[in-house]
């Protein structure tokens, strides 16, 4: 069958992007005669909008960080309005270096609710959002390797005609997520109102008027703007925050690596 492959994506700070454009790129070249669909970058609030049903020669390639063992809770009303047909996808999930737990298992379930076959997976690492220091610079090229190793294993499975459903690792009910803290990011003398954190901002908290000023109630804490900055101007100084920082940087620095369910 020749598929028509999609790729979507949340990536405030581009680590599951980078594996997901890595994997579908792959793919693109292994099977045959495969057609390029939609791109879909979850990650401003304008591409979280419902989308045309899938169908069996459709191909599905979805991304989303690991947020407390779990898919953010952002992406829930998009993934609960896909709609498939016994159509196949490929799920990946980066996590901080400490543990993807149910996050894979979520997103399967959700999707095999909504038409579905998970027919590979992947669970990749990207640098934590707290920290610079939890996984440097990852996905780095090994990663990036391995995720071309899932769209070979994948590529290889679509190949035939049948689909049995991937076994994943997870537990039921999922892992209870952090609890959400009012809190939003301050800002620096340093900043010249470039307004790329407001660009960025996956949540729309941080003002166009003024991105000094960020709506506590919504922001989510994924540190885009942070990370982004180009004067390293935006930071965070909650105390929850700091203290799940200091936690990941004394516990979690030794290197990990992807694991891949085929």
């Amino acid at each position: 069958m020749a598929y028509t492959i999609h790729c979507a994506y949340f990536s405030p700070t581009h680590a599951t992007e980078k594996i997901v454009e890595t994997v579908t790129g792959e793919i693109m070249g292994l099977l045959p005669q495969p057609s390029k669909g939609q791109v879909i970058n979850l990650t401003p609030p304008s591409g979280r909008k419902p989308i045309a049903a899938f169908g069996q020669e459709d191909l599905l390639i979805l991304g989303a960080p690991v947020y407390a063992g779990r898919i953010p809770a952002i992406l829930q009303p998009f993934l609960s309005s896909l709609k498939g047909r016994n159509t196949p996808a490929i799920i990946v999930s980066v996590y901080g270096n400490r543990h993807y737990e149910d996050s894979l298992l979520e997103m399967q379930d959700i999707l095999q609710e909504a038409g579905f076959i998970a027919i590979a997976a992947g669970a990749f690492i990207g640098e934590h959002s707290y920290s610079r220091l939890a996984a440097a610079g990852r996905p780095d090229s090994r990663d990036l390797q391995l995720a071309g190793v899932l769209a070979a294993k994948a590529a290889q499975k679509l190949q035939g005609s049948v689909f049995q459903p991937i076994k994943l690792p997870g537990n039921y009910p999922y892992r209870t997520g952090m609890a959400a803290a009012p809190r939003s990011p301050k800002t620096k003398a340093g900043c010249t109102a470039c307004l790329l954190c407001a660009g960025l901002c996956p949540s729309g908290a941080i003002s166009f008027e003024d991105p000094r000023l960020a709506d506590k109630a919504v922001c989510i804490s994924c540190c885009a703007c942070v990370k982004a900055c180009p004067q390293e101007a935006k930071y965070f100084d909650d105390e929850g925050l700091l203290q799940r920082k200091t936690l990941i940087e004394s516990n979690f620095l030794e290197r990990r690596e992807p694991e891949l369910f085929c």
